[in-house]
């Protein structure tokens, strides 16, 4: 872990709160670029608006899940040097309030969910580095059977733990995410044929749902009380969230290939 990432002109500078910065600077260049590109004539005033309207609600739905359903402050493992937030609850805020800006303006919320996949792929990629750096979201420990599996050492409670660097795991799951979306259009582009409005989004949106409920089972921090279906089965409430964005984004796809 480097909670400290370096030193400009005397003053510390964190890394979780580098990369988070990065991560929304990396994030509003690809979705200005994106936006344009599908959405002609769109104005600088609506790709900012819709921006930072989204980006408010990150922030907002991040602190308010975190407080509420994670309480992170009081089981927090990390080093601690920023606040709590928490992903689930950002991508809530984020989906409804850039929603809401983008039909103030009058542009298709399908149309902007195409544009901002990449982008906010991309920003978790990015932000999850932070997390590692600064310990935050550490993964489960590694017994002996399972020195097998990619472990890295976790100062924990005054004491080193192997644990699974699930934050990188995801930072790659999500570079991978992106891939992904820039080979799916190039194909399409290389056909001649039209991705329908929506299509890249809802896609992105169960990629990244299934990589969480799945990386979930690997996290060692507390995630908030548990949804308990049976004795057997139970589902953190980031994964209870992963499943409601699957069926989400099924449902849309379904209504697309319907609309065809």
């Amino acid at each position: 872990m480097r909670p400290l990432l370096f030193h400009f002109l005397g003053i510390p500078v964190p890394a979780w709160h580098f990369l988070f910065a990065a991560a929304a600077l990396v994030a509003f260049f690809c979705f200005r670029i994106s936006i344009s590109e599908l959405q002609q004539g769109i104005s600088k005033k609506a790709i900012s608006g819709i921006f930072s309207a989204g980006y408010f609600g990150v922030i907002a739905g991040a602190v308010i899940w975190s407080e509420f359903i994670e309480a992170a402050g009081s089981h927090s493992g990390g080093q601690n040097m920023h606040l709590s937030m928490s992903s689930s609850g950002g991508i809530i805020g984020g989906v409804i309030c850039a929603s809401v800006a983008a039909r103030y303006f009058r542009i298709p919320v399908a149309r902007v969910g195409d544009a901002a996949a990449l982008p906010v792929l991309l920003a978790f990629a990015i932000g999850r580095i932070g997390c590692f750096l600064n310990g935050d979201d550490y993964g489960s420990a590694i017994s002996l059977g399972q020195r097998w599996l990619p472990a890295l050492l976790f100062n924990h409670h005054e004491s080193v733990v192997s644990r699974h660097p699930v934050q990188l795991y995801e930072s790659a799951c999500c570079l991978t995410g992106v891939f992904l979306i820039r080979t799916f259009r190039s194909r399409a582009a290389l056909r001649g044929q039209a991705l329908g409005c929506g299509v890249v989004g809802a896609l992105s949106l169960v990629w990244y749902a299934c990589v969480r409920f799945v990386l979930e089972n690997l996290r060692g921090d507390w995630r908030g009380a548990p949804l308990h279906l049976s004795e057997k089965y139970l589902f953190s409430p980031p994964q209870a969230l992963a499943v409601v964005m699957v069926l989400l984004g099924t449902i849309l796809l379904l209504r697309l290939k319907l609309h065809e």
